[in-house]
Formats: structure tokens, sequence, C-alpha cells
């Protein structure tokens, strides 16, 4: 299903599926819209579709070949595995950035509806050519959607999952409040983004000369707890945060995986116990509950 306007919608698909349907359209009293305009204000989510299609394939680095790398496997373990405790049978998530699915069929194995959306055409397909192999649980659908013009009813979720997604779009007061509207009182919001760690800038100078993977963020390159409130406030939202991760995944993909995920647990565990290192981990998790 395609439900990207006409910012990030393709003209020439949109044309043909108007040659194919135009008489029914027609009797609906629907008309062609004038040509689809794209302004400066566009520029930021078309270049995030132009760079997450270029990840679906291409001869660098794929979405899939970083997301299955012995550090992100580990990584997202820690991050995910806590909150798949809190997730009731026979309800409904939101998957808010889902690319190739590497953050939904991590709760395939749930029985639950989840809707999970991108902007990437092309990630979209490896989706769900994903999710046609395999007899998940979970029932999964996969839209090509936009995060600001969210096409659902108000309180038709029962969780939101945001997975290192915040950190590529603009106008993040809009999308938050529209991840409000969309999410039921009682409601959960799990979100993993970059944090603003005082070792930032370790992980920066390692990118920097040998880069792991090429990302395209938006104006927040990392968040803080400060952000997200900001973000939320006055939408009903009462927010947690724990950080993870302080060893740059450099050190942790050059080692045998059950010794990089023993030094990943063992770094966790300081981490987590000294105050000066409990808020700086790389990676901001996030845990929200509605509350209006």
């Amino acid at each position: 299903m395609n439900l990207l306007d006409g910012r990030l919608a393709d003209a020439k698909e949109r044309n043909i599926f108007w040659d194919l349907y135009k008489i029914k359209l027609e009797k609906l009293n629907l008309q062609v819209s004038p040509k689809m305009k794209r302004s400066y204000e566009d520029a930021p989510q078309l270049d995030q579709q132009k760079h997450f299609d270029l990840w679906a394939d291409n001869g660098v680095q794929t979405y899939s070949e970083f997301s299955e790398t012995k550090f992100w496997n580990i990584a997202d373990a820690i991050a995910i595995n806590p909150w798949l405790k809190k997730i009731e049978p026979n309800t409904w998530m939101l998957d808010i950035g889902c690319a190739q699915g590497r953050s939904t069929f991590k709760f395939a194995d749930k029985k639950i509806n989840i809707a999970a959306f991108d902007i990437s055409k092309a990630l979209l397909v490896q989706a769900r050519e994903e999710n046609k192999s395999n007899k998940y649980p979970a029932k999964i659908s996969f839209i090509a959607a936009d995060v600001a013009v969210l096409p659902f009813k108000d309180a038709s979720f029962d969780y939101v999952l945001v997975y290192g997604v915040l950190h590529h779009l603009p106008n993040l007061k809009t999308v938050c409040r529209n991840i409000v509207r969309v999410l039921k009182n009682d409601g959960k919001y799990f979100g993993h983004e970059n944090n603003t760690s005082i070792f930032r800038f370790i992980f920066d100078l390692l990118q920097r000369f040998i880069p792991k993977w090429y990302e395209e963020a938006g104006e927040h390159e990392t968040i803080s707890p400060n952000h997200i409130n900001d973000w939320f406030e006055g939408n009903g939202m009462n927010m947690k945060y724990r950080t993870s991760i302080w060893v740059p995944p450099h050190l942790i993909d050059l080692l045998p995986e059950k010794i990089g995920k023993y030094v990943v647990l063992a770094t966790e565990l300081i981490g987590n116990s000294l105050p000066i290192l409990k808020k700086n981990g790389g990676i901001l998790l996030i845990e929200g509950t509605k509350n209006i």
C-alpha cells in the first residue's frame, strides 16, 4: 500500500494509477490534481527518501548489511529485549521508519498486529519479501507513508516503535504530536536514538577515518532527553530514559561474536553502575506512556 503524499510520491506511478482507474475515479468526482510541486520545505524528507532508497541496493553497503553486523545484533538485543516483555497479545503496534523490516521483525514472534511504514519504497519491497518468505506469528502490513502526515485514526495503536528515526526528521514537534495522536491512552512509546553523550567525539573521530556506515542525519544528529521532553511537551506523555553502549562498533566488529557480546555486556554493567557514565551511553533508549 502506498500512502505517500504529493511531496514524496512518485508522479509517474500516480499517473499510471490514474490511467488504470480513470473511469471509476471520475465517477467518484475525483480529478487529476495539479502537477505535484516540491518546495524547499520538502528537501529534508526528499533527501532522506533518496538516501534510504540508495541503501536498499548499492555496491558499498546495504541497509541489511549495516543492521546485521555483530555490533548491531548485540546492541539491538539490549535495546529491544526489555520492550518485548511488555508486549501483550492481540494488540496493535505502529513501527515508524521500518526500513527493510529491521525493527519490525524483532517483534514478529509476538501474536500481535503490526503496521510498519517507511518513505523508502525500495526498502519496503525487501521487507515485504522477507515477510512473505516467513510465517511469523505477527500479522504485519508494510506501507509507504510519511510520519509528518500519519494516515491513521486517533488512538489506533497500543504501541508505537520509533527505532533510530527521529534524528533523520524535520519538524519534530509536529512529528511527536502525530505520534501521540495515534497512540491509545496508556499506550507505550518505544524509542532508540543517538545520544548526546560526552563520549560522542570518539565515535565521530573513528567514523571520520574508518566509517562503519554512512548516515544522512537531519538537524539533530544526536538527541538528548531534553530534546524529547521539549518535542512531546503538553502531549500527555510520561517519558523514562536509559542509555546503552559504551564501546565503539569498530572494536566490537573486530572481535569474535561471543567475546564482543561479553565486552558489551560487561561495559553495560559498568556504565549503568557509575553515575558519571550512566547518562552517557552512545544510545538513548526511550520508553513513554500516554496518560491523558
